[in-house]
């Protein structure tokens, strides 16, 4: 993610020189409130993310299978591996996210955080470490979101805490060397559905229209009877639950790839970058390259 030249200071400038060279190194990171049946489709990158549910619990995908994530459930999601959530229709959890570059070295003496396993790099958090947690979080946040002098190296040392954090748990919870068992204490359900069978294919529908502009009179037959039953079970309107859709997949775009806000915005369904723009600004307070350079908290609905 980059930075504003302007908060940075000539010392700092001099500091970043060989910011490339510092590993464990922050990608991008936000504290993001999800809205009830916001949903974050399967995606992969090339480099390493933790990803702390908190406030309520929601439904991630990862490994290959779906898994109910409670409040307090932290995931290392290893780079190449498929993952993404989805909230059912009263979920409003809050995810704190940390993408990051690492070596192989950022993993040494921690060997579960390097498994194959994904269910060894899933851990439940109790309260304490909940807040241990979210306290190198904010650290990590101020360094990277506010640069100084010497930041870059500050940011590396409060990243590797935090990695280190992650890599114990494991160790804590098992008691023995061998480890936890795939799993264990970790509760599995499957994806709750809307109880009707038109309204859980009418969502379908508008996931599936995530990137097509086409009216949602001409997308979805019986759209009129549709939209107020949809409205009753939701709490809000079809376009105004895919403008939401939208707005949080434009966010997991800003905030996880280099794509340009053109493209982004023809992902997520605007024929004009314009639109895209103010509808954004509009929902979040802010424009989407300003977001980009300082995510913040995304409340939704």
């Amino acid at each position: 993610m980059s930075r504003d030249p302007a908060k940075t200071s000539a010392v700092d400038k001099d500091d970043r020189r060989d910011d490339a060279l510092l590993l464990p190194r922050v990608i991008s990171l936000a504290a993001m409130m999800t809205a009830a049946d916001a949903t974050c489709v399967l995606h992969v990158h090339l480099h390493d993310e933790l990803c702390l549910v908190t406030d309520d619990s929601t439904t991630i995908t990862h490994g290959g299978r779906e898994r109910l994530a409670p409040p307090g459930t932290l995931f290392l999601f290893r780079r190449g591996e498929s993952h993404g959530y989805r909230n059912d229709l009263r979920q409003r959890c809050r995810l704190w996210v940390v993408h990051f570059h690492q070596d192989q070295a950022s993993y040494t003496g921690l060997p579960w955080l390097d498994h194959h396993d994904p269910d060894l790099r899933t851990w439940l958090l109790d309260h304490e470490q909940q807040n241990a947690f979210r306290s190198l979080f904010l650290k990590l946040q101020d360094e990277h979101c506010h640069p100084r002098a010497g930041s870059a190296t500050a940011e590396s040392a409060w990243l590797r805490l935090l990695i280190t954090f992650a890599g114990r748990l494991t160790e804590n919870q098992a008691g023995r060397p061998g480890g936890p068992a795939a799993g264990q204490g970790q509760p599995t359900l499957p994806t709750p559905h809307p109880p009707d069978a038109e309204l859980a294919a009418m969502i379908a529908k508008l996931t599936a229209l995530l990137a097509d502009p086409t009216p949602l009179e001409q997308a979805i037959p019986n759209y009129d009877s549709l939209r107020h039953r949809f409205r009753r079970l939701v709490g809000r309107s079809p376009r105004e639950w895919l403008a939401e859709l939208r707005l949080r997949t434009a966010c997991n775009l800003l905030l996880e790839t280099d794509r340009p806000i053109k493209a982004i915005a023809t992902d997520v369904g605007y024929a004009r970058q314009h639109e895209f723009t103010r509808a954004f600004t509009r929902a979040v307070g802010r424009p989407p390259t300003a977001w980009r350079r300082e995510p913040g908290l995304v409340t939704g609905r």
